[in-house]
Formats: structure tokens, C-alpha cells, sequence
């Protein structure tokens, strides 16, 4: 079970496309608070979060999903490749980080990691 988290509608509709034709069960929200909301009441297998989003931004929902499970792989998804964003995503909780656009070859490997 894949989370993922994206306030763009398409990006969420295209990577949860892409998700499930991998045969991943796929569950979306569209901000941090949703996400958080979502992990409180159902195991993901792998969180996907975008790092800026209304309501509650990446960071934050990355840290209080932490705090409810420590060991759900988080990755945080994001069209800033800058370092400061990558590493206070890091920071926040995320196992790794990967850039937007995303490909379905990069979407295949993620899965296949977690």
C-alpha cells in the first residue's frame, strides 16, 4: 500500500496511474494534514510527499507521520533540486528524495527499494 501525497490533482492522477498499472494499492491525499490523518488510520508500506502544499506542508506531515511510525519509508517529492530543500527534507524524516518529473522507470525502481 502506497500513500502518496500531492496537492497537484494531475500529478496525483498520473503517479497513482502509474502506481497501480506496477500493481501498487494506491491511496492519495492532497495535503500533509490528509496524510497525517490517513497514516493514523491505515499502514502504508511507503509514503510519497510533496514537499509544499497547503493546509500542512511535507515537512511537518514527514515529522508527525515519524512520531506515529518510525519505520515507514517516507519520500519526499519535489520540483526544488535545491540542496537546502533536499537535506531539510532529509532532516524532517524522509528516507530520500526524488525530483520532479518523475519517470515511470524511476517510479518502477522506488518500488522496487521499499
Amino acid at each position: 500500500r502506497v500513500l502518496l501525497v500531492d496537492d497537484d490533482r494531475l500529478v496525483r492522477m498520473v503517479l497513482a496511474a502509474l502506481l497501480r498499472r506496477m500493481d501498487a494499492i494506491c491511496v492519495t491525499a492532497s495535503d500533509g494534514a490528509e496524510a497525517v490523518d490517513k497514516c493514523a488510520s491505515g499502514e502504508f508500506d511507503l509514503v510519497i510527499m510533496d514537499l509544499r502544499m497547503p493546509v500542512m506542508d511535507g515537512l511537518e506531515a514527514t515529522r508527525r507521520i515519524r512520531e506515529m511510525d518510525a519505520d515507514v519509508p517516507i519520500v519526499g517529492l519535489t520540483a526544488n533540486t535545491m540542496p537546502e530543500d533536499t537535506a531539510r527534507f532529509m532532516r524532517s524524516g524522509a528516507n530520500e528524495v526524488i525530483y520532479k518529473p518523475i519517470s515511470a522507470d524511476n517510479v518502477e525502481k522506488l518500488l522496487s527499494r521499499y
